[in-house]
């Protein structure tokens, strides 16, 4: 062989060797760049879920701004239809004033004609004052005739029931014998009321119907058929003891009413009796 071959033969190794050389580092490198790329890979997919999140973050937190942003326009909306209400509120209102300015202002020129109608009125006041102060007068009177005219009605009630048990009872008596039995009545009631039953010195228990202190009346239990007559004054005495004085007003049958003699006893005493005693004066 000759130089050159060696030479050449030699340089084709070296050659070859660079190469494989060469292609090593090449792959090695290019190991190196694959193993970079897959962590900037990792790295980018990491950004784009950060950026993803970030993402999410801003639309979410780009939504609750806009819904407050919302409620700011409601809110300011409200205060300002409320502004609005207190202008027409503040108009109305400045409106009354000049209204009731106006007013005092008609109240002030007619203070003369109103105190001439106060006067007047005043006057009529008197007049209906007095007239009520006169039928108060007339009360007692007017509580005597209507207590009489309840006596009344009570004592002919009493006799329409009478009478009509006495029909059914005697239905079937004949009229001799019916009219023998009115005649005879009426000469027991003619003969009762002739006779004077009541002494003075005697006494009579009775029971207090009613006691109204305001008119001075009382309502008696007996009547005329226990001997009570108009105009007797009783004592009316409880265990013994002297409570008051009365006069008999009204006598009917079976009631009779009287009034208390003033200034004598405690009738107060009266409201917490039912029976008492009554003496003949």
């Amino acid at each position: 062989m000759s130089r050159i071959t060696i030479f050449l033969q030699a340089f084709a190794v070296i050659a070859s060797l660079a190469g494989i050389i060469l292609t090593f580092s090449v792959v090695s490198e290019y190991d190196q760049d694959l193993n970079s790329i897959a962590l900037q890979n990792l790295k980018i997919k990491e950004a784009e879920k950060n950026l993803a999140e970030l993402r999410d973050k801003y639309a979410s937190d780009q939504l609750r701004q806009k819904n407050r942003n919302l409620d700011l326009s409601e809110e300011i909306a409200e205060l300002k239809k409320a502004s609005d209400e207190i202008d027409v509120k503040l108009a109305r209102t400045k409106e009354e004033i000049e209204e009731v300015e106006n007013s005092l202002t008609d109240t002030i020129a007619d203070k003369d004609a109103t105190k001439q109608k106060q006067s007047d009125f005043a006057t009529a006041v008197k007049g209906v004052q007095s007239k009520i102060e006169n039928l108060r007068g007339e009360l007692p009177r007017i509580r005597q005739q209507v207590d009489a005219k309840r006596f009344e009605i009570g004592d002919f009630e009493n006799r329409i029931s009478e009478l009509a048990q006495k029909l059914t009872v005697y239905s079937e008596i004949t009229s001799v014998v019916r009219e023998h039995y009115l005649s005879t009545v009426r000469s027991l009631r003619t003969y009762a009321r002739a006779r004077p039953w009541l002494e003075p010195g005697e006494e009579l228990s009775l029971s207090l119907k009613s006691v109204d202190l305001s008119s001075g009346y009382i309502a008696l239990s007996e009547g005329g058929s226990a001997g009570l007559r108009e105009d007797m004054i009783f004592s009316v005495k409880f265990e013994n003891r002297e409570i008051s004085k009365i006069r008999v007003k009204k006598v009917f049958r079976n009631y009779s009413l009287a009034e208390l003699i003033p200034l004598i006893g405690n009738p107060v005493e009266l409201l917490t009796l039912e029976k008492v005693d009554l003496v003949v004066m």
